[in-house]
C-alpha cells in the first residue's frame, strides 16, 4: 500500500514575503521585505514546493523588526526575491486503523521528515493490505498536530512503491527537466544504468541494516572449502559452533595453512570467490540426528531422536529446509523459525536427517541490479539514487547542486540507519579457547612458555 501526502497544503492560507538578497549555502541570515508574520521557532519555506533548491528552515532567535532572521544553516543558494512562507508543520505522519475513524483504532505506522523539493511525501505500507490509512502533519518544535485526513481504504491504492525502478526513473526524469521519454536525451535504459550504478555506490558506503543478513552452512569431514550464497559482497563476522571465528584475509590464510593436514576446530575463516576458507578443517562432518515422526509445514517444535550433540540455540538443515531454533529438550527443538534463509518451509517424512549448520556468518548482500520496473531497492530512502544518478546525467550547473542534494540526502540515510561496528569478540566459552593471532590454543590464566628449549 503506497499512501502520498501532498505537502502542497502546508503553504495554503500562510503569511508570506520575499528575499531582498541573495543567500549562499551555509548562510544563517535571511533578510526578507517583511519579517513580523515570523517568531522565533517557526519554521519557513524557503523557494516553492516541488523545486529542487527549496528547503525547510527554522527561526532560531528572536525577530526584530527590520532586521534580518536569524535561521539554521541554509543547505542552497537562493536568489534574491525568492518566496518564503511560514509553514505550520516540518514532518507528516502516517497511521493505520482498522475503521473509517482515525481516533479509534489508527496506531502510528511511520514518520517523515518532509522534503519540500517533491510535491508528495511517500509511504510504503509492506505489512498490511486491509484497513485504512490517516494521515496528519507534524511540528516537532511544538509537538502540535494538523487534523487528521479523511480515511483512505486500501483497497483503493494500487500501484507501484517509490522504492520501485519506474518511481525512481521517474524522479530521475523530474529532476533532469526531462519528463517526457519521447523528447528526451536518454533513453530509459539509459537511465536505468546510472540508477543500478547509483545503487551499487550508496550499498558500498557502509554496513547498511539494509542490506544485512546471515545464512549457515554445515561442515563436511576433511573440507576446508566452501560454498557461500551468491550475493555475498563481504563477510562481516562468522561463529563455529557458538564459537567465534577470526575473520581474515587471503594472506594470511596461506601462512596459517602451510600445513594442509592440520584438523581440529576451525579458528579461521575468510572469503574470496564467493567461497569460504576454513582453517583448520574438521575430521568429522556436521552432527546429525533423524526425525522421530513425520513432520509438516508449519510445526514450529521439531521432535528428533536426541539433540545430545546439538547447541542449546542454532540451526538444523531438513532435506533443503533451513530451520532455526530458540531452545531444546532432549529429544526437542523448541521455538523454530521455519523456511528460514529464504528457504521454503515444507513437509518431511519419519526418519529424515537433520543435520546441523555448525558455521553461520553475518554478510553485506550485494545489491541486485533493477531490471523489471516492479523491482524494488532494499535502500530505505530511495531518493538518495535518483539525486546521484540524476547528477550523472545532467549538465554542470545542475550536477553540482544535485550532488549536494545527494550528499545531503547520504548524510541523513547515515544518520538514521543503525551503525554497525565491526569489533571482536568479548568473551569466549572457555579459558582453554582463547585463540591467539599465531594460531596457538593457549589458556592465558598460566604462565609463559620456554619457547628457547633451555
Amino acid at each position: 500500500m503506497r499512501i502520498k501526502a501532498d505537502n502542497r497544503v502546508l503553504v495554503k492560507d500562510q503569511p508570506r514575503t520575499h528575499m531582498t538578497a541573495a543567500a549562499a549555502a551555509g548562510a544563517t541570515a535571511l533578510t526578507v521585505v517583511n519579517n513580523q508574520p515570523f517568531a522565533n521557532n517557526d519554521y519557513l519555506l524557503i523557494g516553492r514546493i516541488g523545486e529542487e533548491k527549496t528547503e525547510i528552515v527554522k527561526i532560531g532567535a528572536a525577530v526584530t523588526a527590520g532586521s534580518a532572521l536569524t535561521i539554521g544553516a541554509l543547505v542552497f543558494s537562493h536568489d534574491i526575491d525568492t518566496p518564503v512562507t511560514k509553514i505550520d508543520f516540518n514532518q507528516v505522519q502516517f497511521y493505520r486503523g482498522t475503521t473509517t475513524v482515525a481516533a479509534d483504532s489508527s496506531s502510528l505506522a511511520a514518520a517523515k521528515a518532509i522534503d519540500p523539493s517533491e510535491i508528495f511525501t511517500f509511504y510504503e505500507d509492506t505489512a498490511n493490505t486491509t484497513g485504512y490509512a490517516f494521515i496528519r502533519f507534524y511540528n516537532v518544535q511544538t509537538t502540535t498536530y494538523s487534523s487528521y485526513s479523511s480515511p483512505i481504504a486500501y483497497a483503493e491504492k494500487i500501484g507501484y512503491s517509490d522504492k520501485a525502478l519506474r518511481m525512481i526513473r521517474k524522479k530521475v526524469r523530474r529532476l533532469i527537466k526531462q519528463v517526457d521519454p519521447q523528447n528526451s536525451d536518454y533513453a530509459d535504459d539509459e537511465i536505468d544504468e546510472e540508477i543500478n550504478l547509483a545503487q551499487k555506490e550508496v550499498s558500498h558506503d557502509r554496513m547498511w541494516s539494509f542490506y544485512e543478513k546471515t545464512k549457515s552452512f554445515s561442515s563436511v569431514a576433511n573440507q576446508f572449502e566452501y560454498d557461500l550464497a551468491s550475493d555475498v559482497f563481504a563477510l562481516f563476522d562468522a561463529m563455529f559452533d557458538t564459537q567465534p571465528l577470526i575473520v581474515t584475509d587471503r594472506h594470511r590464510m596461506n601462512r596459517l595453512r602451510w600445513d594442509s593436514d592440520v584438523t581440529g576446530d576451525p579458528t579461521h575463516i575468510g572469503m574470496w570467490a564467493r567461497k569460504a576458507i576454513i582453517y583448520p578443517y574438521k575430521s568429522s562432518g556436521a552432527d546429525t540426528t533423524t526425525l522421530n515422526g513425520a513432520l509438516n509445514a508449519t510445526a514450529t517444535t521439531i521432535t528428533v531422536v536426541s539433540t545430545a550433540s546439538f547447541p542449546t540455540q542454532g540451526r538444523i538443515i531438513i532435506d533443503s529446509e533451513v530451520i532455526s531454533y530458540t531452545g531444546k529438550t532432549a529429544t526437542t527443538f523448541t521455538g523454530c523459525t521455519r523456511g528460514d534463509e529464504e528457504t521454503t518451509a515444507a513437509s518431511h517424512s519419519d526418519l529424515a536427517t537433520v543435520t546441523e549448520r555448525d558455521f553461520i556468518y553475518h554478510f553485506q548482500e550485494e545489491a541486485s541490479d533493477l531490471q523489471d520496473e516492479h523491482d524494488e531497492t532494499e535502500i530505505s530512502e530511495p531518493s538518495v539514487i535518483a539525486y546521484k544518478a540524476a547528477a550523472e546525467l545532467t549538465e554542470e550547473a545542475l550536477h553540482d547542486r544535485l550532488m549536494a542534494k545527494y550528499k545531503s540526502a547520504m548524510i541523513q540515510l547515515r544518520s538514521v540507519d543503525e551503525p554497525k561496528i565491526k569489533r571482536i569478540f568479548g568473551s569466549v566459552r572457555d579459558v582453554s579457547e582463547v585463540v591467539s593471532d599465531d594460531n596457538r590454543s593457549m589458556n592465558p590464566n598460566e604462565h609463559p612458555q620456554n619457547i628457547t628449549g633451555a
